[in-house]
């Protein structure tokens, strides 16, 4: 594995989150309203529409979440030249081919702020080619997901229903049968599979 790029990328993310702390500022909000209450909980979190600058030849200039509404959507950030996502890529790929006509749709964001023609043949020479839509974020995007402070690893996937309310956060490479099998349950309307950590009681050593 290539350590010195891994390490490269990741230093950017910590350069670019600094960065987008200091200008989202107040604009942050939370996903959840965490006050203690005895009432039902509340519904996910509504997402606002985003458009991306399109970073792959094959779809439209502009990539609008809106065009997207009533589908299951996952939104996955990333970096273009990190080795660990790249190796990634052909599991993506299967996720996009095999769910999307069940409803589902992969959106691609590169988290990177460098001006778009460097990031553009990043992400035209990931191999193999990418099968969904990339976009490239900026600012209004990550206040959209909830702030600098809900992107702390890459890559991180925000798993939306179909009325575009956030259902789960994958951070970091979370195992893809975990991410597919709660994509099957969105769109089956089921609830999302329990992956709280199980409470494991002590043995009763007692004789």
């Amino acid at each position: 594995m290539n350590t010195p790029a891994i390490l490269r990328a990741r230093f950017r993310l910590l350069l670019l989150l600094s960065t987008l702390l200091l200008s989202a500022g107040c604009e942050r909000k939370p996903f959840m309203n965490i006050a203690q209450s005895t009432e039902s909980p509340p519904p996910p979190a509504a997402i606002d529409n985003f458009t991306m600058h399109n970073l792959l030849s094959d779809f439209p200039a502009q990539i609008r979440s809106a065009d997207y509404a009533g589908r299951v959507q996952l939104i996955l950030f990333f970096l273009a030249d990190d080795p660990s996502f790249a190796a990634t890529l052909p599991d993506w790929n299967r996720l996009q081919q095999d769910l999307q006509e069940r409803g589902f749709t992969l959106l691609g964001v590169v988290a990177d702020l460098r001006a778009a023609d460097v990031v553009h043949p990043l992400v035209s020479a990931l191999q193999p080619e990418p099968l969904f839509p990339i976009g490239q974020m900026d600012s209004a995007i990550l206040v959209a997901f909830g702030g600098p402070q809900t992107l702390h690893a890459v890559p991180t996937a925000f798993l939306l229903n179909e009325e575009g309310r956030l259902e789960r956060i994958y951070s970091g490479h979370e195992p893809m049968e975990d991410i597919r099998e709660d994509i099957d349950a969105l769109l089956q309307h089921q609830p999302l599979p329990d992956r709280s950590p199980q409470t494991v009681l002590p043995e009763d050593n007692a004789a």
